[in-house]
């Protein structure tokens, strides 16, 4: 743009000298207006080149700044129909990478080979915290759990198979109130088995083999039901 207005501001002085040379010299009004008129088109043309000029190096710009998709690697069409599946599992719902692995292998699933069910995990795109995260929130939307006890279920042989660091990223931000989540176990175990004294009540809430919620929050549940 600076070049553009600079360019049009020297025309208009080369215009202006050539009118009064013109005059200087006796010239007819019309010679004027010819020396004008040509200096107007020069004037024009530089504009249009610079124009072109402009254009061609933000359309250069542009396609300096697009990003360049990463390549797959030339892939088997096992491997490809392997990542197509891989990838319509994750938009549908959480997996760890393991998981996956798994879903995409077993004899009562997709039936890939390992290789090829280890190929399509690793080039499915997924965020594996992102993943163990949304996994994590739909947990505790649908029932109580401890920090711990989250983390146990994220990280099962039998359940999800987050990694240790994947688990303890989502339940560290899937936003639960630790306490309110006693309570609610709490309101659980007297509503369907009754017969909880305060310290039975609390020894089950704080049990390694059964919630794992911490004394404080144990106490804090008991509170709240009045025991």
């Amino acid at each position: 743009m600076k070049k553009r207005v600079v360019k049009g501001m020297l025309g208009c002085s080369v215009a202006v000298i050539i009118a009064s040379m013109a005059v200087g010299c006796g010239s007819t009004t019309g010679s004027t207006v010819s020396a004008t008129s040509t200096t107007s088109s020069q004037m024009a043309e530089a504009s249009d080149s610079t124009s072109a000029q402009v254009e061609t190096s933000t359309s250069n710009v542009a396609e300096a700044s697009t990003p360049t998709p990463t390549p797959i690697p030339n892939m088997t069409a096992s491997q490809a129909q392997a990542l197509v599946a891989a990838q319509a599992y994750i938009a549908g719902q959480p997996f760890s990478y393991q998981g996956l692995i798994n879903q995409l292998s077993s004899e009562y699933g997709n039936q890939f080979s390992v290789d090829d069910a280890t190929f399509a995990a690793d080039h499915c795109g997924a965020d594996w915290n992102a993943e163990a995260l949304e996994a994590a929130k739909s947990y505790i939307a649908g029932q109580s759990f401890s920090y711990q006890g989250l983390i146990d279920q994220l990280t099962s042989s039998y359940g999800d198979q987050y990694t240790a660091d994947q688990a303890k990223y989502a339940a560290d931000n899937c936003g639960a109130d630790w306490n309110a989540e006693a309570v609610e176990a709490a309101q659980n175990y007297v509503n369907n088995m009754g017969g909880f004294s305060r310290d039975s009540l609390i020894d089950q809430l704080t049990s390694p083999y059964g919630d794992k919620f911490t004394t404080d929050q144990a106490t804090y549940a008991a509170d709240q039901l009045g025991l």
